[in-house]
């Protein structure tokens, strides 16, 4: 489980990044090479909510004739526990101390209804607070993403990771402590309204419009200063998209793949269909 929560980390935090305007729409993308049978890109939101996860049937008639299978990255790695070091403060530092008591008693009680014992947050890093805060009380561990790759595991395909545990956690691990705590200063004042913004982006998902989803998630930024705004999209979200595409050029090259990651990493001047488009491909959406 905590494997699965450390994986959503960064896919949830993509709401609070903001993306440059775009003129795509639809969540599945054929894309097609000169020299390569196509393949599919889909946008996932990282949800056990049943109209996400019925994206999978959807999808299921590209995604059985597929060859290979890629995520963000490969959620059978065995290197879960050194992810979850990372998130533990180093030499006796305790996160009481760091926020002061009536800041650490507020995390504290929010994170005992996600199951987490007070002991254990005492040693998680601001970042690691902030970023549960930022997600959905889990239910069932499921989400799309690990519903297409038990499905690719039981197909035997190829499976695939676009990023490593490692890279994915070095977005946070860049954060200075107080821009850390000005980001879960952040998420405690707008958790009231968390389960109501995941509804809003689990509608506008569904509805496969990238371009509503894409305002939405602008319109979180407001409360957030707007530097920190800036160095967080720019390593969260356009660094990653740079990689994720480099990285997914192997599997195109190959042919007949079926690519899955976070649907704001698709549009914009910086995302990832246009870096395709760029390469050459031919990108069309198909759903």
């Amino acid at each position: 489980m905590l494997q699965r929560k450390i994986v959503k980390y960064s896919y949830w935090l993509l709401l609070f990044v903001t993306t440059p305007a775009l003129a795509q729409q639809g969540i599945l993308w054929k894309i097609e090479g000169k020299n390569s049978a196509a393949s599919y890109l889909l946008g996932t939101v990282h949800s056990e909510d049943t109209r996400v996860l019925q994206v999978a049937d959807v999808v299921k008639p590209q995604f059985d004739k597929a060859r290979s299978f890629t995520a963000e990255i490969d959620l059978n790695l065995t290197d879960s526990f050194t992810a979850a070091m990372s998130m533990i403060l180093e030499d006796g530092k305790d996160l009481r101390t760091i926020l002061g008591q009536g800041r650490y008693d507020k995390c504290a009680a929010l994170l005992a209804d996600y199951g987490v014992p007070e002991m254990l947050v005492r040693q998680f890093k601001p970042w690691a607070v902030m970023a549960q805060l930022s997600m959905p009380k889990p239910m069932t561990g499921e989400f799309l993403d690990r519903v297409l790759y038990d499905r690719a595991v039981q197909q035997n395909k190829s499976v695939y990771g676009l990023e490593t545990y490692a890279e994915q956690i070095a977005v946070f691990e860049t954060l200075s402590q107080e821009q850390q705590i000005t980001l879960l200063d952040d998420a405690l004042e707008n958790y009231p309204k968390l389960a109501g913004q995941l509804q809003t982006l689990i509608n506008l998902y569904v509805q496969r419009d990238l371009p509503a989803l894409q305002r939405f998630s602008e319109s979180l930024n407001k409360t957030k200063p707007s530097a920190l705004v800036d160095q967080f999209n720019q390593t969260l979200l356009i660094d990653r998209n740079k990689r994720m595409a480099e990285r997914m050029q192997v599997r195109l090259q190959e042919g007949n793949a079926f690519i899955a990651v976070g649907a704001l990493h698709l549009p914009g001047d910086t995302g990832i269909l246009q870096d395709l488009v760029k390469r050459g491909y031919r990108v069309t959406p198909v759903y």
